[in-house]
Order: C-alpha cells, then structure tokens, then sequence
C-alpha cells in the first residue's frame, strides 16, 4: 500500500514538474512569471494575470493629417500586448522613440495591432488566424491606403506578419522592409515542451522548424516570394540574455530568413528587446538605420532621373518622335536599392505605353525605358500620370511637335500596306483566286500580308507589341476584318497587352467598324463609345496622284468582292472626303451604314456633314 502511494506521489510529483517547467518558459515570455514549486502546486497568481494580457484593440498611436508617406505597423508577439510589449517600465515607448529620430520620425505615422493571445483557456489565435486578423485590421483603419507600410515585429509577431504578406502578395509591393526582434524563423526549443501545457494553437506552430510542417511551409512560400522579388527586406535582431534562465530564440532561430547579418541587442532578452528605455537604444538604431536604408531613399525624388522629360511647372513634358515607331523615355534609378514605379493611364487614353501594368521595379543603379506609341487618329498631345517610388504623382504631357508631318509619317506607312496588299489580291486569275477564299481566309491573308510588309519596322518588338501595331494600321486603312485578325493575336501572344486602356479602345473601334461583337477570346470587348470617340473622325492624308490612284485601285478590287464590299466602300468615301467631294463621300458611308450599325461610321458621317455645311 505504501509502494502503491509513493508510486502515484512521485507519478503525480513528475507530471507536476513537468507542467510547471513548461509554464515557467511561457509565463516568462509574457512577463508573468510567478512562483511555482516543484511539488506541484500551480501559480493561480500567474495563471490570471496571463489570462488578462491584451484586452486593447488594434489603433493608430501617431497619425498626421493629411497622413504621412509611411505607415510603421508594431505586431507584438504570443502572449503580448498592443501596447505593452512595446513600453519600458519607466513609460518610454518604443513608438515616441521611433516619432523622436531625427529624418525619420516625422516621415512615419505608427500604428499597433494586437490579437488574443492566452495560456491556458481558450479564444486565442494561432499564427494563420493572427494573419487574417492582421489584414482585417489594416484593411479597416486604411493601413494600406498607404504606398509604404513597414512591419515592425516581435517574437511570434514577425510569423504572422510573414504569413499575411505569404497571403496577400497583391499588397507585398507596398512594404519595402519588415524588421524581426527576436523572430523564430527556425522555431523555439522551449515549444517543444509548453506544447504539452499550454492550450495555444500558435504554440504547435512554433516548434523547431524540422518538426514542424507549417513553419517549413511559411519558409517555402518565403523564398518562393524572394525568388519572385516580392519579399520586402527582413532586418532581424536577437536576444542575448536568458529570460528566466531560459533563452527563448537564440541567433541560429532568429536568423534563417533575414537579409543582412543580424546584430545582437547586448543586455536584452527575449522582452526586453522591444522595451527601449532611450534614443540610443541598440534595438531603436537597428530600426531607425533599416528606415533610413530601406525606406526613405523611396521618398526621394533625387533617387530618380528622367532624362527625356522637361519640366513645365508641376508636369513634364516628353516629345513623341516618329509617330509610326516607339518613342522611348528613361526612367533611371540611382539608388543602391530595388525602386518602383508606377504608371497611372486614364480611361481613354489612346498612348499605347509599354511596358503593361502599373507598377514597375528597376532595379540598383539600373534604368527601364518607357515606349510610347500613338493608337487611332492622331493628337497633338496625350496626358498620364507617373509617379517615381513615394514621390509626389506627376503629370506627363506627351506631345506631337508637329501634327502636319506626323500625318505625313501616317500616310506614307498607310501607303506601302496599301500597295502590298493590292499586289497580293493580284489581278486577273490571281483576283478571281483570291475572291473564292472564305471571308474568315481573306481576312486572315490580309493581315499577313501587313505583318510581312512592317517586318522590318517592328524589328525587335515582342510578337504581341507587333501585332498591335499591325491591328492599329489596318483599322486606320478601313480593313477591319483583318485588323481584327490582328488584335486578337495581340491577345494570343500577350494578353497584358490586350487589356491596356488604349489597346483596348482600339478592339472597341474595330469591333465597331467589323461588325464583330467579340473580338477578345478571353475578356469582354470595350463597347466603342465615350472614350473611344477621339479615334473619330478618321485620318487619312492623299497627298499626290499616285495616292489617289492607289487607294481607288484596292478600292475598285474591294466593291467587287462581296466579302469586302463594305471596307472597299469606305476606302472611295475617304478618297472622296480627300478630294473635297462631301456629298458623294456621304453616300458612299450612308451605303455601308444601311447594311451596318456602327458608332463609329455615324460619328465620322456627323462630323462631314457639319463640315460640308460649314463649307457650303
């Protein structure tokens, strides 16, 4: 019986030292470590005072009006507090440090974000729910309206801050640096045991890196995101001192993913690493110098040159060149960092610029070139917005010096597509050949005859740009069957290019002017209203005989053609128009509009018949 007795009191003394030693790991990450002895009696002391840990919700600490170009987000870490974690016995907080550094401070406004993190009952987050609850709370108080929002983490707060950014890669172009104080990247060797105890998902979540599938996971989607180049640069410091005897993330947990040697915060633990108590805190200088590094050369208008631009005022100004080839602007980054830039194109715009997208990255020292091409009827000037890195939004004036001579450039490629095509339909038997092809064939043969001809122009462009601008010269030549051939290999070969505003006004007019109510495969076709209208009226400049004898040659081939009766109708109206012949030319459209509805054909026959009245 007494065998019986000792047995269970040292079964029962075992399991309470093993509970109590895991207790006392946690409860010195939380800063409420109390007494526990080794015959099994539980601290209720500790145990309620970390039950009462975090009842603060996520809130802006510092925020200007109008806000600042940098939002600076604090994510404590398990069994933290929003603002606790951050604050100094003596009051100091980390946040008013950080306000206080001098070409710093008063770029930023600070924000601090919280969750529910408890030991022993339940409620609490693990690391994946802490993320989406992360992104909740950002979303809500407009963190994200922000171009620049730094990551400022502790312990289990740098995971959550990585597993968000993992889940919401849309937004990891607005954070340029995430910096870690005492992160375990590799996981903790005191999870191991506290796993056991405490009644915390995110504890599981923490357990050395080998024995754990999710933190293997979050690491995979990290490099996968670096490999990429959407992974913001991650600045890690560590602890030095043993909190409780225990060193809760030594330098070889706390390091695995970082960016820079990590520096060590002398006289810290795992705590005390985020309580600076002055501005020359080692933990407050490896914030502030990763700001300065990382962050405020985006603020920096001097980090950029744009050699092709001149100033007017609050714009810039950019000279289009050869309006049948690409004009090109630089766009120079001359920091020692990766900087982005974006490119604002408003609906409507008829400036085809390359490369797609919004938002470019150029790398250190290194340059990207902006191509600029005019789509439809030319104008004297398109406007875009550009902004370099967190810069103020800068209007771009992109100009045609001389409206005259850029019809000129227009008529003359207008004229060898013309006579290419002309001689591939041929005459006689080679006539009568072609007019027997299906429509669909015609059309298709049209517009590889005009994909040969500009070969040498398009020298060098992407298989996509080409054919965009092979669609852009056959749609102002009235051939809108082949330009539609055409637009749609725009989209084959790069459908980012097809889904550019202008490129998209394009398809609209030319399924306007085809009949063709679905010209893109794979997105809706642009309705050719609004926005599309400065494609009206068409431009087209015939300036000797031999023009005229041209267009009504391919003219004579076309009204012979079923297939291609309506465009061989428009080109003679265009002639016509040329030759100051406004009333036969009006005809000659009515004829095409009574067989076809178009927005196009009616906007082009409304504007000649105010101008023939006008003259008249």
């Amino acid at each position: 019986m007494m065998t019986h007795i000792r047995s269970a009191h040292s079964s029962s003394h075992t399991a309470a030292t093993f509970r109590c030693l895991a207790s006392l790991g946690m409860l010195a990450l939380a800063a409420t470590l109390t007494s526990c002895d080794l015959q099994g009696k539980d601290s209720k002391q500790a145990t309620a005072t970390s039950e009462a840990i975090n009842d603060k919700d996520p809130r802006w600490i510092h925020r200007a009006e109008p806000q600042k170009r940098v939002a600076v987000v604090f994510v404590h870490g398990i069994f933290g507090d929003t603002i606790t974690t951050w604050t100094h016995p003596s009051g100091t907080t980390f946040f008013d440090l950080l306000k206080a550094s001098p070409r710093v401070g008063e770029e930023v406004d600070v924000f601090a974000f919280g969750f529910t993190s408890r030991m022993f009952k339940d409620g609490s987050l693990s690391v994946s729910e802490a993320a989406r609850s992360l992104h909740q709370y950002l979303q809500f108080n407009d963190v994200w309206e922000y171009d620049n929002v730094v990551f400022v983490t502790h312990s289990m707060g740098g995971l959550v801050t990585m597993r968000q950014l993992t889940a919401q890669r849309d937004l990891a172009h607005k954070v340029p640096l995430i910096v870690q104080f005492a992160t375990p990247q590799g996981g903790s060797q005191i999870t191991g045991i506290a796993q056991h105890v405490v009644n915390n998902e995110a504890i599981k979540q923490m357990l050395l890196v080998d024995h754990n599938e999710f933190l293997r996971e979050l690491n995979n989607d990290w490099v996968e995101m670096r490999r990429a180049g959407q992974a913001p640069t991650v600045i890690c410091a560590y602890e030095t001192k043993p909190t409780k005897g225990v060193l809760i993330v030594p330098w070889s947990a706390s390091t695995r993913l970082c960016d820079e040697a990590a520096p060590a915060i002398q006289d810290a633990d795992h705590l005390s690493i985020v309580k600076p108590d002055r501005a020359t805190h080692p933990s407050v200088v490896v914030l502030v110098n990763a700001l300065r590094n990382y962050v405020m050369p985006r603020l920096d208008a001097n980090a950029w040159q744009t050699p092709n631009f001149e100033v007017d005022q609050d714009r810039w100004m950019f000279r289009l060149g050869d309006v049948n080839d690409f004009s090109v602007a630089k766009i120079e980054n001359k920091s020692k960092l990766w900087l982005d830039y974006r490119i604002h194109r408003p609906g409507g715009l008829t400036l085809y610029i390359a490369p797609e997208g919004e938002r470019r990255k150029v790398g250190p020292s290194s340059s990207d070139d902006l191509r600029m091409f005019p789509i439809g009827v030319l104008k004297e000037e398109y406007e875009f917005e550009l902004q370099l890195g967190s810069t103020k939004p800068r209007k771009v004036r992109a100009f045609v010096p001389n409206i005259q001579v850029a019809q000129e450039q227009r008529a003359s490629r207008a004229r060898g597509l013309m006579q290419a095509i002309s001689d591939d339909m041929g005459s006689g038997d080679d006539l009568v050949a072609f007019q027997a092809l299906p429509e669909d064939a015609k059309a298709e043969r049209i517009a590889d005859v005009a994909r040969r001809t500009l070969a040498d122009d398009l020298s060098g462009l992407p298989e996509g740009t080409a054919w965009l601008v092979v669609a852009d010269n056959l749609s102002q030549i009235n051939l809108s069957p082949a330009a539609a051939v055409a637009i749609r290999r725009v989209e084959e070969q790069s459908p980012a290019t097809a889904q550019a505003p202008a490129v998209r006004s394009l398809a609209a007019v030319i399924s306007d002017q085809s009949g063709k109510g679905v010209i893109f495969r794979h997105s809706p076709t642009p309705d050719a209203t609004g926005a599309q209208l400065p494609f009206l009226p068409a431009q087209t400049r015939l300036t000797t005989v031999q023009d005229q004898k041209l267009w009504t040659e391919l003219a004579t081939k076309m009204t012979s053609d079923p297939d291609l009766k309506r465009e061989g109708l428009l080109i003679q109206g265009d002639l016509l128009r040329e030759q100051g012949n406004y009333e036969e030319a009006i005809r000659r459209y009515q004829e095409v509009r009574a067989g076809h509805e178009s927005k196009v054909l009616d906007a082009r026959l409304q504007a000649l018949k105010k101008f023939d009245e006008t003259q008249g």
